[in-house]
């Protein structure tokens, strides 16, 4: 019972560690709200492409976050009016507000 416990845990973790990936470390320019999502630009370049076609800016949707999209926001907002860089975790690439694709955020970290 536990050996099919394990393997159907790694069925289901190992998918979404292969396609996660961290940005790089960058200094956020400005900080957009919408009603439906908040941007996050970098000051110096893009945050990673990964397999996307953009990697700045990068949008947070309410509907990816329906429970923690504020908390993301303020961390985002923190880190602007500090003047601390952000790193992200992605999950792959999702439709951009604009055109083409952009990294789908997971997370959002401020780093020193």
């Amino acid at each position: 019972m536990k050996k099919i416990l394990v393997v159907m845990l790694l069925a289901i973790v190992t998918p979404v560690l292969i396609n996660a990936a961290s940005s790089d470390i960058e200094k956020i320019l400005k900080v957009e709200v919408t009603e439906d999502f908040f941007t996050i630009y970098s000051i110096d370049g893009d945050f990673g492409k990964q397999e996307c076609t953009t990697g700045n800016p990068i949008a947070f949707r309410v509907s990816d976050f329906p429970n923690s999209h504020d908390k993301m926001l303020s961390i985002a907002l923190s880190a602007y009016v500090s003047g601390k860089k952000v790193s992200m975790w992605f999950s792959g690439c999702q439709n951009s507000p604009w055109s083409g694709t952009m990294p789908k955020p997971t997370s959002i970290v401020i780093q020193d």
